[in-house]
């Protein structure tokens, strides 16, 4: 499951997780995704962008060889506590997992991917990552697991399409990467039609080192407590418009600022992106 929530998760669990960046052999990390299975660090997985969003379970093919085509890479395993939960899915669903469940494995996967890349940037919005539980049945047997999994957006494709790209083999150099060449995996925009980018289905993702058209220039969030009732779509727009302002100062830029609404209010969602127009 997509945790597109990364950027919000300001307390993290203090867990000693293992990240393991290389060292692995193909024989260490493959093993068959049987309903039993256990998930490994180092394994190599290929799933369709649009799916794995919605998978609570891994519910896509075995593990392969990282010599093959893959998109996604195991960097973290570790356990939630056993008292958690007896069943991880969300009432009346078969494969949402509960809040209490889904808090608890991303901020565990958050804090195993600031240690796997503590050098990212919060602009280097082209990094993803996924968690995924154990199948029911593993999880009535005991398992209680979380497999954390990087991914990378690729260029080219556009927001409501946009799809992973495939990953090297080692996956070091390419982790490295992100600290020597950080503009490679920032978030940045071309081809939008109309002045809100983020709301634009022909806009693209676009390689911030060749003048994109649109940049995510900066964040923020709304003084707001978590207890505050939602002040309305008027008065959000006012402050994030300001906001974005402060950030990003100059004279005739065209900028697109994001921040919450009605429906992500009473989650405690807070957060302003600024985006700007290049000249």
């Amino acid at each position: 499951m997509r945790a597109s929530r990364r950027g919000a998760a300001t307390v993290l669990a203090a867990t000693l997780v293992a990240v393991i960046l290389s060292g692995c052999t193909v024989a260490d990390v493959f093993r068959p995704n049987d309903p039993g299975a256990d998930a490994f660090i180092g394994q190599c997985w290929f799933g369709p962008p649009d799916e794995i969003t919605q998978w609570g379970t891994w519910t896509g093919d075995t593990a392969i060889g990282c010599g093959e085509s893959h998109n996604l890479y195991t960097f973290a395993v570790d356990d939630l506590p056993k008292g958690i939960a007896k069943d991880w899915r969300r009432a009346g669903s078969s494969s949402t997992p509960s809040d209490v469940v889904s808090t608890a494995a991303q901020k565990l996967c958050a804090a195993s991917f600031d240690r796997l890349l503590p050098t990212h940037s919060w602009k280097q919005e082209l990094l993803t990552w996924y968690f995924f539980l154990p199948s029911a049945s593993a999880w009535e047997q005991g398992k209680r697991w979380v497999r954390c999994d990087l991914g990378v957006y690729r260029l080219g494709t556009t927001l409501s399409t946009r799809t992973l790209r495939a990953l090297p083999d080692p996956i070091r150099p390419m982790l490295d990467s992100v600290k020597t060449h950080p503009k490679a995996f920032e978030l940045c925009l071309s081809g939008a039609r109309n002045p809100s980018p983020l709301l634009d289905t022909s806009a693209t993702l676009a390689d911030c080192r060749r003048s994109p058209q649109w940049v995510l220039a900066a964040r923020g969030a709304l003084r707001a407590s978590a207890t505050d009732p939602y002040p309305g779509d008027a008065t959000v727009a006012r402050e994030v418009a300001a906001l974005c302002r402060a950030a990003t100062p100059g004279v005739g830029l065209e900028r697109a600022g994001y921040g919450p609404t009605e429906m992500t209010w009473p989650l405690g969602r807070r957060e302003v992106q600024c985006w700007v127009s290049q000249p």
